[in-house]
């Protein structure tokens, strides 16, 4: 079993007659997916070149395709050099296409690193307007994907996010976790317990305070974590109206536990939680 029991008994509580086809998913490698980078090039030219190399690739989204088949590491061909493309779950896209940042915005990634939402929300303003990156780690990670990507309109600052003061039009809050949505990716995740949870939900609503700072009236936050805890995910964003944000409904997957958030569990790609927040104007 590749979950701990404290955890096995959450998930079936909250999955109920859904918690063995949970557990089956669990047993089977994560499926991988690509984005592709507009900014760079069309999906369909992208499509033809790795399909060329023996790649069998599966529409998902406009610009994201399932791997079904792939002879030669999906991180190691030409194409991936020439930033064509993002390795990036289908369920992350979500949390950037809930934000819906436009061209000559000036939008915050929080917590950024390694760069795959960076690069999306890049995408998506067509490298118009300005994005703030900021991480207390992993900033050569977002740097390179950065540079590799081809995005132009990131300011990259390594520091802790709480210590930032300024208004942004939009904010994106994809928050340190205790990921146990992507436990099939990274086994050490099974590990985690309820003070591991605890200490990621404070610091998450640490986080949560310090947008609602720096977001204009009117502004969108989009909250997201890879966590599958309510203390993570729902109780943060509970919080967060508490601060006096507004709840706009989400897309993306199945409603959460709170009306208008969205959960997206592991069967077919990571597990993620999401959540859109508008600051009011008083």
């Amino acid at each position: 079993m590749i979950y701990n029991e404290f955890l096995l008994k959450r998930y079936e509580e909250m999955l109920g007659s859904r918690f063995k086809e949970f557990l089956e998913a669990s047993r089977k490698p994560l499926p991988k997916y690509i984005r592709v980078n507009t900014l760079r090039i069309r999906p369909k030219e992208l499509r033809r070149r790795l399909e060329e190399k023996g790649f069998e690739l599966k529409k998902v989204m406009d610009y994201c395709f399932l791997v079904k088949k792939a002879p030669i590491s999906i991180g190691a061909t030409t194409e991936y050099l020439l930033g064509y493309y993002f390795l990036q779950d289908y369920s992350s896209l979500f949390p950037t296409i809930n934000l819906d940042p436009k061209p000559g915005e000036i939008v915050w990634d929080m917590c950024a690193a390694p760069g795959g939402k960076t690069t999306h929300l890049a995408q998506l303003m067509k490298n118009q307007g300005v994005i703030v990156a900021t991480d207390v780690r992993k900033v050569k990670s977002l740097w390179y994907n950065v540079m590799r990507m081809g995005v132009t309109n990131v300011i990259i600052y390594q520091r802790d996010a709480r210590e930032v003061k300024y208004k942004f039009d939009k904010i994106l809050l994809d928050a340190p976790c205790t990921g146990t949505g992507i436990l099939r990716r990274d086994p050490t995740r099974v590990r985690v317990k309820l003070r591991d949870i605890r200490k990621a939900s404070s610091l998450q609503k640490e986080l949560m305070k310090t947008a609602y700072e720096n977001l204009k009236e009117g502004g969108t936050l989009v909250y997201s974590t890879c966590s599958l805890e309510p203390e993570e995910n729902e109780e943060v964003v509970e919080y967060a109206l508490s601060l006096g944000f507004e709840l706009k409904r989400a897309i993306g997957g199945e409603e959460g536990l709170l009306k208008g958030t969205v959960r997206i569990w592991p069967f077919e790609s990571s597990g993620f939680f999401i959540a859109k927040l508008v600051r009011p104007c008083e």
